[in-house]
């Protein structure tokens, strides 16, 4: 079996399109898609293509989760984070929310030369864990502790690697629509018979321009300015492992 990874696509429809047309070449057993789907500017027709598609699965990640269940500042949530949230609540269907609230936090499946392989979106016990290539060890072999699998698929912090760990390899997707890798693209992975790290290219100021014209709140800030000038892998590192310190998962 072959998978492409596709992980926070964070309804960047442009930067998804572009990844299928790549993954269609590729001629894969399954795509799955990791999480947070919807949150983004174009939350209902992200989740509408996705849907289409014969070979997807699909687990949940933590924005999914909170744009089911429509949270907000009352929630926990921080003012900018609501305001989006909020927004592509409405924009998706009763439906659709419903069905992202369903999806499974976690998939196994056996990959070609690689093994058996742990997909989650943030890690194997928190959706809201950010494994990062930074991560200490320490916190790691306790999040994987009860993982029979070697080989460990995540999201979550829209970093894209690969770290080994000893008894176990991480492979983190990157992301799709909002990606903290310094070089604007569509990042994914796509396992068996090897991992390779992939990377898209799409028209990134005609998707600007699409996100300028939808209504989603913060645009700019949040999605715009990181589809044109992706922040550097390592500041993006700082910047979760500073919020981990902070929780106990």
């Amino acid at each position: 079996m072959r998978i492409a990874a596709l992980y926070d696509i964070h309804g960047n429809r442009p930067a998804l399109e572009a990844v299928l047309r790549e993954v269609e070449r590729e001629k894969v057993d399954v795509i799955l898609v990791g999480g947070d789907i919807a949150w983004g500017p174009f939350p209902r027709e992200t989740v509408d293509i996705l849907r289409q598609l014969d070979n997807a699965m699909f687990i949940r990640g933590n924005a999914d989760r909170e744009v089911a269940r429509r949270l907000g500042i009352d929630d926990g949530l921080d003012n900018i984070t609501a305001d989006i949230n909020l927004w592509a609540a409405d924009e998706l269907t009763n439906e659709q929310r419903k069905w992202l609230a369903q999806l499974d936090t976690t998939f196994v499946a056996e990959i070609d030369e690689i093994g058996d392989v742990l997909f989650c979106h943030g890690s194997p016990r928190s959706d809201e864990e950010p494994i990062t290539p930074v991560s200490p060890p320490n916190r790691l072999h306790a999040a994987f502790s009860t993982v029979r699998e070697r080989t460990i698929t995540c999201g979550h912090t829209h970093i894209q690697f690969e770290r080994d760990l000893g008894n176990h390899h991480v492979v983190n997707a990157g992301s799709v629509g909002i990606p903290y890798q310094g070089k604007p693209g569509a990042y994914w992975a796509l396992l068996g018979p090897r991992i390779e790290l992939r990377r898209s290219d799409y028209d990134m100021e005609a998707t600007a321009a699409a996100m300028r014209r939808s209504d989603c709140p913060h645009v700019e800030e949040v999605f715009i300015e990181t589809v044109l000038h992706p922040p550097a892998t390592d500041e993006a590192a700082r910047h979760f492992e500073a919020i981990a310190t902070e929780k106990t998962y």
